[in-house]
């Protein structure tokens, strides 16, 4: 059984500067107002860890942590 790629979407407390945000080349990086979005596909469950602990080892306050579906993230790109 092959493993199913979900859509993430993590949102941190602050403004991440340039540095911090190479860590986190396999998603895509947004602002909105005072958070940090992380957006992006990810294989399975170990990587979706990985980029928590990313998160936990960089010392960033996560705020939410939401799995998309794919018609809702079609919806907001329009």
């Amino acid at each position: 059984m092959a493993a199913q790629v979900h859509l993430y979407r993590i949102r941190l407390r602050g403004r991440l500067d340039q540095a911090r945000e190479a860590w986190f080349s396999e998603l895509s990086v947004s602002f909105e107002d005072n958070f940090t979005l992380l957006t992006g596909e990810l294989q399975d469950q170990p990587a979706l860890f990985g980029v928590l602990a990313k998160i936990r080892d960089l010392g960033l306050e996560l705020e939410s942590l939401e799995r998309l579906w794919p018609d809702e993230e079609a919806a907001r790109s329009v």
